[in-house]
């Protein structure tokens, strides 16, 4: 009996011996929680820039070997590690898609055990605003104030309508049956152009007398979608010559 009892205690010995062993505790991995940083799930909007960051640690014994983050299932870091702590900060453009977005790291020491940490940014669409524009034109002088939608206004070609290019880079289109108040995503605003088809100038625009309109144009100027809203144009003349002044909104 005493035989057995001395046995018994010998497999429990053994057990805590091999559980215990300090080659087999994993590493730590922890996202680092300070002022400023994602420190866990959270709401963004697109275009938001996020700041990240994770400390790993190895269990003191078996150095860590990799490190490698994945943004949904797609690797977006992977480094070879030799070192008892490892720390990764990063910072995060939010996309202008909505979506969700898993961000997951993974530390791995020599002898293969692992620590896994995660979060979810879901990227809500920021709403579009409008900004009002002016464009100018004064006798024979280029227009202005165009230049950032990848247009120019160099002539009126002895018209009655004010001439309206694309520069070099830029494509032009028109969207005559779209609410320019209506579009408010950038998703929206990027679908307009998907079948559009071109136009090569804007040409709708009296040179000749001051009015209202309701023109809805766009440009993709060196792949940046802008949506134009054109709603006053004003002439007068004076002895410089005619001034044209085109006033609206863009998006």
């Amino acid at each position: 009996m005493k035989k057995f009892a001395l046995a018994f205690l010998c497999l429990v010995g053994l057990a805590c011996f091999t559980s215990c062993n300090p080659d087999e505790l994993e590493p730590t991995l922890s996202l680092i929680n300070e002022a400023g940083y994602v420190s866990g799930d959270i709401t963004a909007n697109a275009g938001d820039t996020l700041i990240f960051g994770f400390d790993a640690k190895a269990n003191g014994v078996n150095v860590l070997s990799h490190f490698e983050l994945k943004i949904n299932e797609q690797v977006a870091v992977d480094s070879t590690l030799s070192s008892l702590t490892f720390s990764y900060v990063a910072g995060y453009v939010c996309p202008n898609v909505a979506g969700v977005y898993t961000f997951e790291a993974t530390v791995t020491d020599v002898i293969g055990l692992t620590a896994t940490q995660s979060f979810v940014v879901t990227v809500e669409a920021a709403a579009l605003e409008a900004a009002d524009f002016t464009w100018e034109r004064v006798g024979a002088t280029d227009g202005t104030g165009l230049e950032e939608f990848g247009l120019s206004w160099i002539a009126n070609n002895k018209e009655i309508y004010a001439s309206i290019r694309p520069v070099e880079g830029c494509s032009l289109y028109a969207f005559s049956n779209v609410n320019f108040a209506e579009i408010t995503t950038e998703a929206a605003k990027a679908a307009l152009f998907v079948e559009a088809e071109e136009i090569e100038r804007i040409h709708e625009v009296s040179a000749e007398a001051t009015s209202d309109y309701d023109l809805v144009y766009g440009t993709n100027y060196n792949g940046v979608f802008h949506l134009i809203h054109i709603t006053h144009a004003t002439v007068s003349v004076a002895a410089e010559g005619t001034t044209i002044v085109i006033n609206g909104q863009a998006k």
